[in-house]
């Protein structure tokens, strides 16, 4: 089976993209390149044409979702604001936007995530991310003790999603508060206590 008439290159990989993710779900990241292939209508082959291999395909699964987030702080960026800390309060922005307007993040989408956090190599993906935001961040203006909080403080709002915790929109509102206020303080470490 070759590529679906009609269907575009990218829309033959974004079939696949969805069918890998799918099956994940429903069977692990043992499913196979050929149910993946079935699923997405395509042949083996044509996975294969966008995809090295099999874990190529679910590192993309990733990646893409790593890309997502990057998109969504650009997104968030306040133009008018050039103080420092300003990619950081987008961070906290974008983070908790699924939390504070009560949206959540799915209890799919984290089952997603934890399933893929057993392969090596998407392991090696999301530390090549967080470098590369540690990299980014760290040009951000503020101290890197401020930084380090404020991140793992957002990325731990989102963890708790992996154990079908949503918390309540009014206390993600104020921890968003408080944290974009941590993010406006300039030289500061965060208070002890």
């Amino acid at each position: 089976m070759g590529r679906v008439a009609g269907r575009s290159r990218a829309d033959t990989r974004d079939a696949i993209l969805q069918a890998a993710a799918e099956l994940v779900l429903e069977v692990g990241v043992n499913a196979t390149i050929a149910q993946i292939a079935a699923r997405a209508g395509v042949s083996k082959g044509g996975v294969l044409y966008h995809f090295a291999d099999k874990e190529a395909l679910l590192v993309t699964l990733v990646t893409n979702e790593q890309e997502q987030f990057r998109a969504e702080v650009q997104a968030a960026l306040d133009l008018d604001d050039t103080t420092p800390g300003r990619l950081t309060r987008a961070y906290v922005r974008a983070g908790l936007r699924p939390f504070t307007t009560g949206v959540g993040l799915s209890r799919q989408d984290a089952e997603l995530a934890a399933r893929l956090s057993s392969i090596p190599a998407a392991q090696e993906a999301a530390a090549r991310d967080a470098e590369r935001w540690e990299h980014d961040l760290a040009g951000d203006g503020l101290p890197t003790s401020s930084t380090t909080l404020i991140v793992c403080a957002v990325d731990g709002a989102a963890f708790s999603a992996f154990w079908g915790v949503q918390p309540s929109v009014a206390r993600m509102v104020e921890l968003q508060d408080e944290l974009l206020a941590l993010a406006s303080r300039r030289g500061v470490a965060p208070p002890r206590g």
